[in-house]
């Protein structure tokens, strides 16, 4: 199976779609699919697609989006580059004004977020604290996680950002809503 993987021409395929995309997420919001039969689908299309796609040749998550940041992340984080909480934060972090930027939930936000974007701790799409990455990039771009019906927005604004989540909202499509007459 071939998957688009170009960051610009997914950019550009979502926008195109964008009303598409937007109908579709309506679609399985109200749909008569449990919410636990749409995350096996989505988890199984996930599988399929991660597969086929290496993020480091992409990396666009870490150049379009920032992580939610728990005080426990920072801390792991600075003491991997050798620094103290503050001037990781000092040289990093801003107080986080700009809620549409972020993803990632749980309440785990410390109201820190990188001041810049791409992620001034990608060299070369690779992530320089890699094993001390936080969670919100450990588990981007969440499709493995429950309920993903319930999170149907952040997949909706990602498909411009995230090939693996473009091509997994196609399957979706393909599965639920194209040749079922809708």
């Amino acid at each position: 199976m071939k998957f688009e993987v170009s960051r610009k021409k997914i950019a550009a395929l979502a926008a195109q779609k964008e009303d598409e995309n937007w109908n579709f997420r309506c679609f399985l919001k109200g749909c008569d699919v449990s919410s636990e039969e749409i995350d096996a689908y989505f988890y199984r299309f996930y599988r399929i697609v991660s597969k086929e796609i290496d993020c480091t040749r992409c990396a666009n998550c870490c150049i379009k989006v920032t992580p939610c940041l728990s005080f426990a992340e920072i801390e792991a984080m600075a003491a991997h580059l050798g620094l103290t909480s503050s001037i990781f934060s000092e040289t990093y972090l801003i107080e986080d004004t700009d809620e549409d930027m972020t993803y990632g939930t749980e309440g785990k936000n410390s109201g820190l977020v990188f001041k810049s974007l791409p992620c001034p701790l990608l060299k070369d799409n690779l992530c320089t604290v890699y094993t001390s990455r936080p969670e919100d990039c450990r588990s981007y771009p969440h499709l493995h996680k429950p309920d993903r019906v319930f999170s149907m927005t952040m997949i909706f604004e990602n498909c411009s950002v995230c090939p693996i989540i473009y091509n997994v909202y196609e399957l979706m499509k393909k599965e639920f809503w194209y040749g079922k007459g809708v």
